[in-house]
C-alpha cells in the first residue's frame, strides 16, 4: 500500500526540517556543514532543506563565513518573524473570568499581550479577540488557546468554570471563519508541555505538572515519555475527582502523587498556585513516603510563577502541531 509510505516519508521531512529549524533557533547563524553536525543529517540533507526554508522566507541567507581557504560558505538565520501566533489565556477569577491574549513570533518573543476581564465568558468574547489581532496583524497564522476544561477533538465537552463554551466547537468554527490553524486544549497540558520543554526535558523522560489555582479544582498535566498524556476523552489529569474536598491541601497532594507515581512514575512532578507553597512539599514527600518507598518517588519542584510554564507551552505546542499539520 502506497499510502502509509507515503505519510512515512513526509513524517520523515518533517522530522528533518524540525531539526535543521531547531538548529538555526539555538545559534546565531549557520552553514550547512555547521548545521549538518549539530542535527547528524547529511551536509546534502541540510543542503535541500536550508533552500527551501530560505524560498518560504523561514530563514534567511546571511553572508558568508570568513574565509579560511577554500570557497566561503553561506550562512543561515532563523527568521523569528516569519510568522507571528496568538495565544489565548482563559481563566476564571472572582465575579467571572479572565483572558489573556499574547502575540509572539516563532522563538516566543512577545509582540504583545494584555489581560482582559469579563463578568461572563463565552464565544463572542474570543472571536472579538481573534478578530480583532488577525486584521490587525496578518502575519498571525496560528492560534493556540488554553482553558480549564475538558476539551475533545477543538470543542469543550466539560468546563464547569465557563459552562457557556461546553459544546461550542472552537476549533472549527474559528478555522472556518477566519482561514487560521487553531489548537485548543485543557491548559494543564500547554503548561505541563512548557515546563517540560524548558526545564525538564530528557529523551523519554515523563513528568506532571500540579496547580493548585485560588479559583478552580486542582488541575494535573502529565508528559509521558516526550508526549502530551490527554487520554482516550482527553480526562487525563482531572485529579481533582480522586480528592477528598474535607481533606488538606497537602492531603490532596499526597493522594494526588501516589496516584501519578503508581501509574506512571515520573521523574519530575511540578507543583504550582496560590494554594500550595514551596515548604509543602517536603511534607508532601514524606506523606507519600508512607505508602510508596521513597526511590520511587520523583522529584518534587516548586514553579512560582505558572504563566511563564503557559505561555511556553502554548507557543511550542501550537507551533509544533501547526507544523505538522503544513508539512506531514
Amino acid at each position: 500500500m502506497k499510502k502509509p509510505e507515503i505519510n512515512n516519508t513526509k513524517e520523515i521531512k518533517y522530522s528533518h526540517i524540525s531539526l535543521v529549524k531547531s538548529a538555526l533557533k539555538e545559534i546565531e547563524y549557520g552553514t550547512k556543514a555547521s548545521i549538518s553536525k549539530k542535527t547528524g543529517l547529511s551536509v546534502a540533507t541540510c543542503n535541500t532543506i536550508l533552500n527551501e526554508l530560505r524560498r518560504t522566507g523561514e530563514a534567511i541567507e546571511y553572508g558568508q563565513e570568513k574565509f579560511s581557504g577554500g570557497r566561503p560558505a553561506k550562512q543561515y538565520i532563523f527568521n523569528a518573524d516569519y510568522q507571528y501566533l496568538l495565544c489565548l489565556h482563559i481563566a476564571p477569577v472572582s465575579n467571572g473570568g479572565s483572558m489573556t491574549y499574547t502575540v509572539s513570533n516563532l522563538v516566543g518573543q512577545v509582540i504583545e499581550t494584555e489581560q482582559i476581564r469579563y463578568h461572563t465568558m463565552d464565544y463572542t468574547h474570543i472571536e472579538r479577540i481573534v478578530v480583532d489581532k488577525a486584521r490587525s496583524m496578518p502575519l498571525i497564522q496560528s492560534v493556540g488557546i488554553g482553558l480549564p476544561g475538558v476539551v475533545l477533538d477543538g470543542t469543550v465537552i466539560e468546563c464547569t468554570c465557563f459552562p457557556e463554551l461546553v459544546n461550542i466547537p472552537l476549533k472549527k468554527r474559528l478555522e472556518d471563519k477566519f482561514n487560521v490553524f487553531v489548537d485548543v486544549r485543557n491548559d494543564m497540558s500547554y503548561i505541563a508541555y512548557g515546563f517540560f520543554n524548558h526545564y525538564s526535558h530528557s529523551p523519554n523522560n515523563s513528568s506532571a505538572y500540579l496547580y493548585f489555582p485560588e479559583h478552580d479544582l486542582p488541575g494535573c498535566g502529565i508528559i509521558a515519555n516526550d508526549q502530551i498524556l490527554e487520554g482516550y476523552t482527553h480526562f487525563a489529569g482531572e485529579v481533582h475527582y480522586l480528592a477528598d474536598g474535607n481533606e488538606s491541601i497537602i492531603a490532596q497532594a499526597v493522594t494526588f502523587v501516589n496516584a501519578i507515581t503508581a501509574v506512571m512514575n515520573p521523574k519530575t512532578i511540578a507543583f504550582a498556585g496560590s494554594k500550595i507553597f514551596e515548604e509543602d512539599l517536603a511534607q508532601i514527600k514524606e506523606g507519600c513516603m508512607k505508602t510508596i518507598p521513597e526511590r520511587h518517588i520523583a522529584e518534587l519542584i516548586y514553579r512560582d510563577n505558572i504563566h511563564v510554564d503557559y505561555l511556553r507551552g502554548l507557543i511550542d505546542l501550537t507551533i509544533e502541531n501547526y507544523e505538522k499539520k503544513r508539512r506531514c
